[in-house]
């Protein structure tokens, strides 16, 4: 089984095509997953996770694990995974800041007055959303760095190619390195 999602982790990748698109909205977080330690509710060991989602009906989605939440990280990732043309929306987390140089536009909402921007109307409801979600399906014990990977992978099997998981787990496996 771990040669199985080896295979499908190192073709995923390869696979996976950009989201968004010329005035598509793409909302943008990151979230941490950790264990809690007895019970105490106390935050220990955990993966960053970035995501991104657009927002349109499909509501096509991409996780990475992230190593840090640095600048530079996280630009690498939206780089590689949105279409060039998309409307970024995210909270007001500085590191986002250089998003409007990279992405058509990029729009923020300040989570600590506004959900939604009460005046341009925009906010990462969507992205938020789905982290309950993502959290809800790994069990606590497999939230670390070794493990996340597949399950993020099933998520997004399941939400991007919810008409035919089979056949786009087949495709993955039939690329060649």
């Amino acid at each position: 089984m771990k040669k199985l999602y080896k295979t499908l982790e190192l073709n995923f990748e390869k696979h996976q095509n950009k989201i968004g698109g010329e005035k598509i909205i793409v909302e943008i977080d990151e979230s941490k997953l950790g264990k809690v330690r007895y019970n105490k509710g106390h935050r220990v060991d955990g993966v960053w996770i970035f995501g991104m989602v657009e927002r349109t009906i499909a509501r096509k989605i991409v996780l990475v694990k992230v190593y840090n939440r640095k600048k530079e990280t996280l630009e690498e990732f939206a780089f590689k995974y949105i279409n060039w043309g998309s409307i970024i929306h995210s909270d007001c987390w500085k590191t986002y800041n250089n998003f409007k140089n990279i992405f058509a536009e990029h729009l923020k909402v300040n989570h600590s007055q506004h959900l939604v921007c009460l005046i341009t109307k925009t906010h990462a409801n969507t992205i938020e959303g789905n982290w309950y979600r993502v959290k809800n399906q790994i069990e606590n014990t497999h939230r670390k760095k070794k493990f996340i990977t597949p399950y993020l992978i099933r998520y997004m099997l399941r939400r991007n190619f919810k008409d035919d998981i089979f056949k786009e787990v087949i495709k993955m496996f039939l690329i060649k390195n």
